[in-house]
C-alpha cells in the first residue's frame, strides 16, 4: 500500500489529526496493560503461591538466625576469657552486611560514571570552545556526537 504525500495543508491537518488520536489510544493501551505490573495487590492474585515462597526465602536469608546458647563454666578463668572473646556476627548479619556492601557499591559506580560522562561532555564542549578556529568546519553536531 504505498503513500503518496501531498503538500496542501488541509490534508496534512487531517493526517496529524488522525495521527494524534492514533498515538492517544497507544499510550491509553500502554497505561492500562501496565498499570499492575508495579500493585503488589495483583501481582500477589496472579501468583499467590510465587510470591508466598519468594517471601519465605527472604525471610531465611534475611532474617538474623538461631542463637546457639553456649555452656559457660562459672570460674573465674573460663569468664575471663569469655569477656575477652570479641562476639562473632550471625550467618543473617554477615549476609545483610554483603548485600548493603553490594548495592552500596553498585550505586556508587553508577554515579561515578554518570558524573565521568557529564565531565567529558563538559570538556569536550570546552575545548571546542577554546581551540582556534579552523578553515574547515565540522559537519557534525552535538546530538551526532553523543549517540
Amino acid at each position: 500500500m504505498s503513500t503518496t504525500l501531498s503538500s496542501d495543508p488541509a490534508e496534512i491537518r487531517n493526517r496529524m489529526s488522525r495521527l494524534r488520536k492514533h498515538v492517544d489510544s497507544d499510550i491509553q493501551k500502554i497505561i492500562g496493560t501496565s498499570s499492575g505490573l508495579f500493585d503488589w495487590k495483583e501481582i500477589f492474585q496472579r501468583y499467590p503461591q510465587t510470591v508466598i515462597g519468594a517471601a519465605i526465602l527472604a525471610g531465611y536469608f534475611l532474617s538474623p538466625g538461631r542463637r546457639v546458647v553456649q555452656q559457660v563454666k562459672l570460674d573465674e578463668e573460663s569468664l575471663r576469657g569469655l569477656v575477652d572473646q570479641p562476639a562473632e556476627p550471625s550467618p543473617g548479619e554477615m549476609l545483610r552486611e554483603t548485600l548493603v556492601q553490594t548495592a552500596c557499591s553498585a550505586i556508587a559506580g553508577t554515579v561515578a560514571s554518570g558524573v565521568l560522562g557529564l565531565l567529558k561532555r563538559n570538556l569536550e564542549d570546552w575545548l571546542e570552545n577554546k581551540s582556534p578556529a579552523t578553515e574547515e568546519k565540522s559537519t557534525e553536531t552535538k546530538s551526532q556526537r553523543y549517540r
